[in-house]
């Protein structure tokens, strides 16, 4: 199954690169040309240290070779027919080739996703079994809490702390301190590696997963859509039918209405790669809308206004202030205009709770909290 995923890939690749560069490219195929691609490429695999261990055939490593000497000799005559020099490649990649050039990685590239995509196929699957989520808003409890990405180094520290239900939570601390982690922890894209989170005195780890999730509404920090339309972006993750009264409600609601109605296309145009026909300020409004859809009780907020103009995070910020009504919100925040509407601040550093408490509370105890009080 493995081999023709990779097989599939080699296809779909060259398919693309087919269509999008050579369709407009004037350079001749050379037959000598490829096979000096393809005798680089075999250097290339013969110098990987791993090869063995993939258990691939001679056959389809040789048809890897192929495929990608086959891209290779794309990237170039594409380069050649633009009077581009091939040292310039990875700056025509950061132009309007991006997309393209992104497909085009080294044979050790290709052999490193081929082991990646190895390593994922051998992970268990989650469990998704088990028992209803009590429909009442509980405190969240974190119990002892370590965890590891590697069995190396603990990410997280024999963590204990309190999220009181219908109340925000701002979660602060320097880079590496594990506020991230906690996130992944509590929607269980990890397990911990000792202690518990407990909702309501239960282990979450007894509750069906896909239940436990749907408490759970998510405002990220990077990328907050998603390939396709806004009406799919708004939708997407929901099990039902949106009429188009709470499509506008929603809209409307989380500040994008009018940007989205500026466009040709209304809640039916596409959103562009990485959702680039929007500024950060309007993509981050839509994810808020689809979050207001989700209607949650649990809202996460990845330091949802970071790297935004003054502009776009006061129109981000009041869209969030809609969000939060009624709901308990756990945010991670980089600044303390974030936190003005928390109720609760836990300092997280080197992946311990060094803090925790009102603001009040920490600014007369916790020095890394009255410090950061003064930043914008």
């Amino acid at each position: 199954m493995l081999a023709d995923l990779r097989m599939e890939r080699g296809k779909a690749i060259t398919r693309y690169l087919t269509d999008e560069m050579i369709a407009g490219c004037e350079y001749d195929y050379d037959e000598a040309e490829m096979a000096q691609y393809i005798r680089s490429a075999e250097e290339e695999m013969a110098a990987q240290p791993d090869m063995d261990e993939l258990g691939y055939s001679p056959e389809e490593l040789r048809q890897a070779i192929a495929d990608q000497a086959k891209q290779g000799w794309m990237a170039e005559a594409f380069c050649k027919s633009r009077g581009i020099a091939i040292d310039e490649a990875d700056a025509a990649a950061q132009a309007d080739q991006m997309q393209l050039f992104m497909n085009v990685g080294s044979v050790s590239g290709i052999f490193g996703n081929m082991k990646k995509i190895a390593e994922i196929s051998e992970t268990a699957p989650e469990r998704t079994e088990g028992e209803a989520v009590p429909a009442a808003s509980e405190d969240i409890v974190f119990d002892r809490v370590s965890f590891a990405y590697t069995p190396e180094q603990d990410v997280l520290h024999d963590v204990s702390l309190r999220i009181p239900a219908g109340k925000a939570t701002a979660i602060i601390g320097g880079n590496g301190a594990g506020k991230s982690t906690l996130f992944k922890l509590l929607t269980r894209l990890y397990e911990p590696k000792s202690g518990a989170i407990r909702f309501g005195g239960d282990n979450i780890t007894d509750f069906a997963l896909t239940g436990w999730r749907d408490r759970f509404a998510y405002v990220f920090q990077k990328d907050p859509l998603i390939g396709g339309t806004v009406r799919e972006n708004i939708t997407y993750g929901l099990d039902r039918e949106v009429s188009e009264e709470e499509l506008i409600a929603a809209a409307k609601k989380a500040n994008c209405y009018d940007c989205i109605m500026a466009k040709p296309g209304g809640f039916d145009e596409d959103v562009g790669l990485g959702g680039s026909n929007f500024s950060g300020g309007q993509a981050q409004c839509i994810s808020i809308a689809r979050a207001m859809l989700r209607d949650a009780d649990y809202l996460l907020l990845d330091e949802a206004t970071s790297n935004l103009d003054v502009v776009s995070e006061a129109a981000v910020t009041e869209a969030m202030d809609h969000l939060m009504e009624g709901r308990t919100t756990i945010m991670i925040a980089h600044n303390f205009a974030a936190t003005r509407n928390a109720d609760y601040i836990i300092v997280m550093k080197d992946g311990t709770v060094e803090a925790a408490g009102t603001p009040e509370e920490l600014q007369e105890t916790n020095e890394y909290y009255r410090m950061f009080s003064k930043t914008l």
